[in-house]
């Protein structure tokens, strides 16, 4: 059997692409809801939604509780909500939706049927009534589910393996008693309602066919295999409960509820060509074809000035800044001993010895306080460039474009004559039983480093480079206090509130940048929101807009 980690990272590895998947359909679906106004793509809404619920209220019940140890703050939340109506409810919903899903199957399959034998008359009445279905299949599963609320549910804490579970005392058949039986006659539905389809599907006309979306039927099809696999799956574990068989398949059950949970977004884009080119030109911002679009050169923006050449070294540089202090200090401080991350940290250190070991915890620290010279320094260095290309912008701006990567590499590596005292004292892991947490420190004199400084201006950039600027000297005073007042009450205080000027240096530069460049806003904007270009400045013939 896989250990519960590797289990864990198997759902992660399918269930987070899903997840995105899903959005994204969702996203495309109601986006371009002319295009996808079929009644097969309102119930995909409806299903994709409840298989979400379905799959997030799963984790919430099972997987993460299986990794969860007891001094982990996980752990610790799970104990505030033990007692609570929460888990009644994950509990109630662990039952509950297996009805939902197999009975929306047997829905979406009903309605792939209808339509392809009288789409005229049927395809408007699911247009117009799908949600009373919805509703019936949400509500009425209560009148045998809710006796899970009569029972006890507990949450357990096994010592020997230092995880949690989530439990009932109710007999497994006061709700698969009729859930079994629901399961096995909604599947045989599901199988005889999409046979039949297959087979109408082949008398079909062509234009019938493609008018009634008989590609759908795959999608159908597909889902009624893996809610066939569930159902035999189920069967089998009941009838064999308290069987070595019986707990082989229950680790094999979850995989099962993730396929019908998750499956459909992987199935449209597979067999639906419109919602596949929605989907890869969503991704990929695939351009249109001049023919279909005439942009005029007015209304083009480009980003090639020195500022922006400047910006995106600094983001790249402040975004390491912003991870190696999340390695070095922040993931430390709310890690526990009996963690995952926990046990991470100690593999870095377990050989005193073991150079290649030592070497990731020596980088981090030297990491630590070389990005300070290099942040401080940037700053200054895109205020300069500010000044001199608005002092005089034809003999400073193609200096500036030419010769920045050099100003960065002496950035990047001139501190190092200084930093690399770091490497000459010892950096160690450091555990305190008293919170449980762990830290990185150095048993070198901190007054061995010293600081320099950083940062950026086009008329309105100057204001960039004054904000910039500002959080600059707050760093540079907060930490020349501390260094003074080493020991003292007040050098604690101020290293509470380094580390936000730290993440102010590091991540505000494109608050302000969409705050002070109208142009590169309306251009986030305008991705974010995916607004369309006005008419004066793109035209779009009526042969390549959608119906």
């Amino acid at each position: 059997m896989l250990s519960p980690w590797l289990t864990f990272c198997v759902y992660l590895f399918y269930g987070i692409p899903s997840f995105i998947l899903y959005i994204l359909t969702f996203y495309i679906i109601l986006r371009y809801r002319k295009t996808f106004d079929s009644s097969f793509f309102h119930l995909y809404l409806y299903d994709g939604a409840l298989n979400l619920f379905t799959f997030l209220n799963n984790y919430f019940k099972t997987r993460i509780p299986a990794i969860t140890g007891y001094n982990t703050f996980i752990g610790a939340f799970y104990r505030v909500i033990a007692n609570t109506i929460v888990l009644d409810i994950t509990m109630l919903m662990n039952f509950h939706m297996a009805y939902v899903q197999y009975a929306i199957t047997t829905l979406v399959s009903l309605n792939r049927l209808s339509v392809m034998l009288k789409y005229n008359t049927f395809e408007p009445l699911w247009r117009k009534y799908t949600w009373i279905a919805i509703v019936l299949i949400c509500g009425v599963p209560l009148l045998n589910t809710k006796v899970v609320l009569h029972y006890n549910t507990q949450l357990s804490y096994l010592n020997t393996t230092d995880i949690y579970s989530i439990t009932t005392d109710m007999p497994i058949d006061e709700v698969f008693s009729i859930c079994i039986p629901f399961m096995i006659v909604s599947t045989v539905l599901s199988v005889a309602i999409n046979f039949i389809s297959v087979t109408v599907v082949r008398n079909l006309q062509t234009q019938i066919r493609y008018k009634a979306e008989s590609n759908f039927i795959m999608i159908t099809c597909i889902t009624c295999l893996v809610q066939l696999c569930g159902t035999v799956l189920s069967v089998v574990r009941v009838k064999l409960a308290g069987t070595d068989v019986a707990v082989m398949l229950a680790t094999l059950i979850p995989f099962i509820s993730d396929g019908l949970s998750l499956v459909q977004p992987w199935l449209l884009l597979a067999f639906s060509h419109v919602a596949r080119g929605k989907i890869m030109g969503t991704i990929f911002r695939k351009k249109l074809k001049k023919s279909a679009v005439a942009v005029p050169k007015s209304t083009t923006y480009t980003f090639d000035s020195s500022f922006f050449q400047l910006y995106l070294y600094d983001v790249v540089l402040n975004l390491f800044t912003f991870l190696n202090t999340y390695f070095k200090t922040r993931i430390p401080a709310i890690t526990g001993y009996s963690s995952f991350i926990g046990a991470f940290y100690r593999t870095l250190v377990k050989q005193i010895n073991n150079s290649a070991n030592m070497i990731v915890l020596d980088i981090t620290m030297l990491m630590n306080f070389h990005m300070a010279y290099i942040q401080y320094a940037i700053t200054t260095l895109v205020s300069l460039n500010r000044l001199s290309v608005m002092l005089k912008y034809n003999t400073f701006e193609p200096l500036w474009r030419k010769y920045t990567w050099i100003a960065i590499v002496l950035i990047c590596f001139v501190p190092l004559l200084n930093t690399r005292v770091i490497l000459t004292h010892n950096t160690q892991l450091s555990y305190s039983n008293a919170t449980d947490t762990y830290s990185i420190t150095t048993d070198m004199v901190i007054r061995n480093l010293a600081s320099q400084a950083r940062y950026k201006a086009e008329s309105n950039f100057i204001i960039i480079a004054c904000i910039t600027c500002f959080v600059q000297v707050c760093g540079a005073v907060s930490s020349f206090i501390r260094i003074q007042y080493l020991g003292t009450p007040i050098a604690v205080t101020l290293a509470t509130y380094i580390p936000f000027i730290s993440d102010g240096l590091s991540l505000v530069q494109p608050w302000l940048l969409l705050a002070f460049s109208h142009v590169i806003r309306n251009k986030i904007i305008g991705t974010i929101g995916r607004k369309k270009p006005s008419k004066s400045s793109v035209v779009i013939p009526r042969s390549t807009t959608f119906n």
